[in-house]
This record gives C-alpha cells, structure tokens and sequence, in this order.
C-alpha cells in the first residue's frame, strides 16, 4: 500500500506542488517529484513515476485532490481517500 500527498511551498519566490510517495508499511520514499502547477495532468505524471518502482498496481492512499480520481483511472489503479491513520505518514 502507498500513501501520495503534495504539499504547496514557495521556493525562491515562487510557488510550486512537491509531490510524495512512501510505502506505507516499509516507509520508504518510493518517489518525490515537483510541478509548478497541481492537475489531473501533474497527478497522472507523478503516478507514472510511482509505477516505475513496482511490478504490480499498488493500492493507493489520498487526501480528497480533485485531481486523483480520473489520473487513477487512467492508469488503471486502485484508491481509497484517507485522511487519517497510514495516510499520515505522507503528511510528516
């Protein structure tokens, strides 16, 4: 199971999206990417990295981004929107 999250930060006066994925049982930092923008596009690309680390479709753990649910779609994966428990560790 993966828990994604971005968070929004300002880096040298402008803003940009870092995205996040861990492994939620290992902890292990499976991939980290940044954007200068948050879509369904950005969402789709971030995952495709993800994907790059596993042989099989993982679960995937979300906060409620509107832009998750039709980037899993299109890549065929399975989700579930969480706010708390493993999510959490995305968050720290």
């Amino acid at each position: 199971m993966i828990a994604v999250g971005e968070a929004k930060i300002k880096a040298n006066g402008e803003w940009c999206y870092v995205w996040a994925a861990i492994d939620v049982d290992t902890r292990k930092l499976l991939a980290i990417w940044v954007s200068w923008q948050r879509s369904i596009l950005h969402a789709e690309a971030f995952l495709r990295r993800v994907l790059e680390t596993y042989v099989n479709k993982p679960f995937i753990l979300v906060d409620k981004g509107p832009w998750y649910p039709e980037a899993f779609q299109a890549l065929g994966l399975e989700w579930m929107h969480r706010t708390f428990g493993e999510r959490n560790r995305i968050e720290r």
